[in-house]
């Protein structure tokens, strides 16, 4: 429930913000070359990934992977990041209920 509310609010407000990008503008768009955002979405950037590492850590540690890659360009983010921010609030939006289970075993340590 915590990162179905965060997450719906954040992929609202950025798609319409920053849209979709295609396949082919993807790869073609350079890390390099992308547009760099302003102050006020690099502190979002920031923000973001705070909250979805917390999310990560405690509960849903397979976005892990995803939320290091875009943290390595959180000091300097561009357009292309904020597209990855986007990707990865859609995947949190569209599976939002993760579940640890834990399951006692017969194994004797």
């Amino acid at each position: 429930l915590y990162i179905e509310c965060q997450a719906i609010d954040m992929v609202i407000q950025f798609s319409q913000k920053y849209g979709n990008i295609s396949k082919t503008e993807w790869y073609m768009e350079d890390a390099n070359n992308s547009p760099a955002l302003d102050a006020t979405d690099t502190k979002c950037v920031q923000e973001i990934l705070g909250t979805l590492l917390y999310y990560a850590c405690a509960i849903d540690p397979t976005m892990l992977p995803t939320i290091g890659t875009i943290a390595m360009q959180q000091t300097k983010p561009t357009r292309k990041t904020m597209q990855a921010i986007t990707q990865l609030l859609n995947y949190c939006a569209t599976y939002p209920n993760a579940v640890v289970r834990y399951q006692a075993s017969d194994m004797v340590l």
